[in-house]
């Protein structure tokens, strides 16, 4: 007699009185419900700071389970901003991991102590640039903000000086930038030309040095540099006109805002109150 082969039931049978029964497929499980990943709650925190909710971005910080240099630097961001620059330190210095960013973000809590009288600023200044010679991370932001508050505290030799130590990858247009509106201000205006002549790369904002030439009288070389503008916008525009106003020469300015009328750029408020300033200059408002 032929011995019976039996067959094995595959794993997902059961054998019931004799016969085999199929088991149903388990349903999956739904994976466990997550929370907000890190990015969203960076974000939730930056944005709490921004609108000066302190508070609600403490508690954000303090619940998150894992923090990286994003979050420290939003919650010191937070605090500085809400005008507590004690607080704000405490956190930086309690921060694990910093970088550039961070680095940044005391320095420019530094610059604003200054902000007001010059003597206020020029004190600020000191000890941003104590702080910035000390900084183990640099970018072109943490330079261009130290040869602004430099300049504007009066210090050019100190802001040349960072200038020139700027890396050259860097340097243009966010140093040379700064560096020509710190001798603007000065009324140095054979420096800021020779900044600009000098710059490898410009952007609109070096363009629209122009500003401080018209100020400080030099009309002609302002309409120069405003005619070789590779790209103008409304401020630069304005600035012009403004140029033309402050010397009398308002039909010119009125003419220039009809040009950029006709070229299509969109028209500001500030804009329409140096034309009507021009209008009225020239007695055509009665």
């Amino acid at each position: 007699m032929a011995a019976l082969r039996l067959q094995r039931a595959p794993a997902t049978a059961a054998l019931v009185g004799g016969a085999v029964l199929r088991r149903l497929p388990t349903p999956e499980q739904p994976p466990p419900a997550r929370g907000p990943n890190r990015a969203h709650l960076n974000a939730l925190l930056t944005a709490y700071g921004r609108r000066g909710r302190i508070r609600d971005a403490q508690q954000v910080f303090d619940r998150m389970p894992r923090r990286d240099v994003i979050s420290w630097t939003a919650l010191f961001t937070a605090y500085a901003d809400a005008g507590d620059p004690a607080f704000a330190r405490l956190v930086f210095d309690d921060m694990p991991r910093r970088n550039a960013v961070s680095w940044n973000a005391l320095l420019s809590l530094y610059l604003r102590a200054g902000a007001g009288k010059a003597a206020a600023a020029a004190a600020a200044a000191v000890a941003a640039h104590a702080l910035f010679v000390k900084m183990p991370a640099k970018n072109a932001v943490s330079y261009g903000a130290m040869i602004t508050g430099l300049a504007r505290a009066g210090m050019l030799r100190e802001a040349q000086a960072v200038y020139g130590e700027m890396p050259p990858r860097w340097r243009d247009p966010v140093g040379s930038n700064a560096m020509i509106a710190g001798y603007l201000r000065a009324g140095e205006l054979d420096m800021a030309l020779r900044v600009f002549d000098g710059m490898a790369a410009r952007d609109v904002f070096s363009w629209s040095s122009l500003v401080g030439l018209c100020k400080h009288g030099t009309l002609s070389e302002a309409m120069r540099l405003f005619e070789a503008m590779p790209e103008r916008n409304v401020v630069s525009w304005t600035s012009m006109i403004r140029g033309y106003v402050k010397h009398g020469m308002c039909q010119d300015g009125i003419l220039l805002f009809l040009d950029m009328r006709s070229e299509g750029v969109q028209v500001n408020e500030t804009a329409l109150s140096v034309v009507l300033d021009a209008c009225s200059e020239a007695s055509l408002v009665r």
